[in-house]
């Protein structure tokens, strides 16, 4: 990712450049930081599971945050769906991020979170064998119908 730590160690960004995360301002940009730790990431992933009807700690570890669903995912269409929503996920808060960076766009949360849903959606259509619930759906109660797959 060209992320603006990345973009510093290789001297593409001016000496005098603002390195911090665009989204919180509070530290320098990193990938992990940008999607994991920023309080930007933690309230879009925090907003995803109260859509689920779920609550969890969440880690601040990419490879712990993807993992943590696997004790609780039984059959492997479901987990392949929870594994596209968390892919949307990190991939909206990418998007914003360079939306916000290239197109001047307000940092709004609800844009990701707009995103995010149809966006995985889509993408459980393309992925996930005889995934055949209507966005309705999807959208009004994913839990319940997450839970008829296991």
């Amino acid at each position: 990712m060209q992320t603006t730590d990345h973009l510093e160690k290789r001297h593409i960004v001016p000496v005098e450049a603002n390195l911090n995360c665009i989204l919180c301002n509070e530290c320098i940009e990193s990938s992990h930081h940008l999607l994991f730790e920023s309080r930007f990431a933690h309230y879009i992933r925090t907003s995803r599971y109260i859509w689920y009807g779920d609550i969890r700690v969440l880690p601040s570890s990419c490879i712990e945050h993807f993992w943590q669903h696997k004790g609780s995912i039984m059959g492997k269409k479901s987990s392949s769906i929870w594994w596209t929503v968390w892919a949307s996920a990190v991939w909206g808060i990418w998007l914003h991020r360079n939306d916000q960076l290239y197109n001047d766009k307000p940092i709004d949360s609800g844009i990701v979170l707009d995103t995010i849903f149809p966006g995985a959606w889509s993408w459980c259509k393309i992925f996930v064998k005889d995934f055949d619930a209507s966005l309705y759906a999807w959208n009004i109660n994913p839990r319940e119908w997450l839970m008829q797959l296991e």
